[in-house]
Protein backbone atom coordinates (compact mmCIF):
# COMPACT_ATOMS: atom_id res chain seq x y z
CA UNK A 1 0.00 0.00 0.00
CA UNK A 2 2.77 2.44 0.62
CA UNK A 3 4.43 1.61 -2.72
CA UNK A 4 0.97 2.37 -4.17
CA UNK A 5 0.95 5.93 -2.24
CA UNK A 6 4.16 6.95 -3.48
CA UNK A 7 3.81 5.87 -7.16
CA UNK A 8 0.55 8.11 -6.83
CA UNK A 9 2.83 11.15 -5.83
CA UNK A 10 5.01 10.36 -8.61
CA UNK A 11 2.46 10.54 -11.25
CA UNK A 12 0.99 13.55 -9.88
CA UNK A 13 4.12 15.12 -9.63
CA UNK A 14 4.72 14.04 -13.34
CA UNK A 15 1.47 15.38 -14.34
CA UNK A 16 1.94 18.80 -12.44
CA UNK A 17 5.64 19.51 -14.44
CA UNK A 18 4.24 18.40 -17.62
CA UNK A 19 1.10 20.46 -17.68
CA UNK A 20 1.47 23.59 -15.38
CA UNK A 21 3.28 26.68 -15.96
CA UNK A 22 4.07 25.47 -19.89
CA UNK A 23 4.07 28.51 -22.39
CA UNK A 24 0.75 29.74 -21.58
CA UNK A 25 2.23 32.97 -20.46
CA UNK A 26 3.99 34.03 -23.41
CA UNK A 27 0.39 35.14 -25.11
CA UNK A 28 -0.07 37.22 -21.85
CA UNK A 29 2.80 39.92 -22.64
CA UNK A 30 1.55 42.44 -24.84
CA UNK A 31 4.07 45.35 -27.05
CA UNK A 32 3.28 48.94 -26.38
CA UNK A 33 6.41 50.47 -28.54
CA UNK A 34 8.16 53.84 -27.86
CA UNK A 35 7.68 53.63 -24.17
CA UNK A 36 9.70 53.23 -20.71
CA UNK A 37 8.55 52.99 -17.02
CA UNK A 38 10.19 56.15 -15.41
CA UNK A 39 10.99 56.10 -11.64
CA UNK A 40 10.09 51.86 -10.92
CA UNK A 41 11.68 50.02 -8.37
CA UNK A 42 14.32 47.66 -10.66
CA UNK A 43 14.57 44.32 -8.79
CA UNK A 44 17.29 42.90 -11.27
CA UNK A 45 18.60 43.36 -14.75
CA UNK A 46 18.86 40.44 -16.97
CA UNK A 47 21.08 40.39 -20.74
CA UNK A 48 18.68 37.33 -22.10
CA UNK A 49 15.97 37.21 -24.42
CA UNK A 50 12.24 38.28 -24.19
CA UNK A 51 11.65 34.39 -23.42
CA UNK A 52 13.68 33.93 -20.74
CA UNK A 53 13.00 37.50 -19.48
CA UNK A 54 9.11 36.80 -19.69
CA UNK A 55 9.74 33.27 -17.90
CA UNK A 56 11.32 34.60 -14.69
CA UNK A 57 8.80 37.60 -14.66
CA UNK A 58 5.77 34.92 -14.50
CA UNK A 59 7.52 33.02 -11.80
CA UNK A 60 8.30 35.78 -9.52
CA UNK A 61 5.06 37.45 -7.99
CA UNK A 62 6.30 40.70 -7.28
CA UNK A 63 7.07 41.15 -11.39
CA UNK A 64 4.76 42.79 -12.87
CA UNK A 65 6.46 43.73 -16.51
CA UNK A 66 9.74 43.89 -17.58
CA UNK A 67 11.31 46.32 -20.92
CA UNK A 68 13.59 44.81 -23.45
CA UNK A 69 15.41 47.35 -25.63
CA UNK A 70 16.14 46.60 -29.46
CA UNK A 71 19.81 47.42 -29.50
CA UNK A 72 21.19 45.69 -26.43
CA UNK A 73 19.02 42.86 -25.65
CA UNK A 74 18.15 42.91 -21.80
CA UNK A 75 14.93 43.06 -19.54
CA UNK A 76 14.19 45.09 -16.21
CA UNK A 77 12.31 43.05 -14.19
CA UNK A 78 10.58 45.85 -11.46
CA UNK A 79 7.74 46.08 -8.99
CA UNK A 80 4.63 47.85 -9.71
CA UNK A 81 4.85 51.28 -8.18
CA UNK A 82 2.31 54.87 -7.94
CA UNK A 83 4.88 56.31 -10.11
CA UNK A 84 5.82 53.58 -12.39
CA UNK A 85 2.02 54.03 -14.36
CA UNK A 86 4.15 56.96 -15.71
CA UNK A 87 5.60 55.97 -19.03
CA UNK A 88 7.90 58.86 -20.86
CA UNK A 89 8.77 58.58 -25.19
CA UNK A 90 12.14 56.97 -25.54
CA UNK A 91 14.30 56.20 -28.84
CA UNK A 92 14.48 52.23 -29.53
CA UNK A 93 12.90 51.09 -26.55
CA UNK A 94 9.53 48.76 -26.54
CA UNK A 95 7.37 48.26 -23.29
CA UNK A 96 6.04 45.05 -22.52
CA UNK A 97 3.15 44.65 -20.16
CA UNK A 98 1.93 41.63 -18.38
CA UNK A 99 -1.42 41.88 -19.19
CA UNK A 100 -4.16 39.19 -18.26
CA UNK A 101 -8.03 39.11 -19.80
CA UNK A 102 -9.06 36.47 -16.50
CA UNK A 103 -6.94 35.71 -13.13
CA UNK A 104 -4.17 32.59 -13.69
CA UNK A 105 -2.75 31.20 -10.17
CA UNK A 106 0.80 31.56 -10.04
CA UNK A 107 2.76 28.69 -8.22
CA UNK A 108 2.19 30.81 -5.11
CA UNK A 109 -1.57 30.69 -5.05
CA UNK A 110 -2.72 34.45 -5.41
CA UNK A 111 -4.14 35.75 -8.72
CA UNK A 112 -3.61 38.61 -10.42
CA UNK A 113 -5.12 40.42 -13.15
CA UNK A 114 -2.92 43.41 -14.78
CA UNK A 115 -4.49 46.51 -17.05
CA UNK A 116 -1.56 48.21 -18.91
CA UNK A 117 -1.49 51.59 -18.80
CA UNK A 118 0.43 52.86 -21.71
CA UNK A 119 0.99 56.13 -23.72
CA UNK A 120 -0.12 56.26 -27.91
CA UNK A 121 2.67 58.20 -29.67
Amino acid sequence: MLRRNYLQIIFLFYISLTFGNGLEYLKYFMKVPNCAPKDGKTLMTLDVDAFHCSKSCFETSACKSFMSRTVSPSCMLYEEDSTERMLIKEYNTHFYQLRRSEPTKYRDGKQFEYFCVYFIP
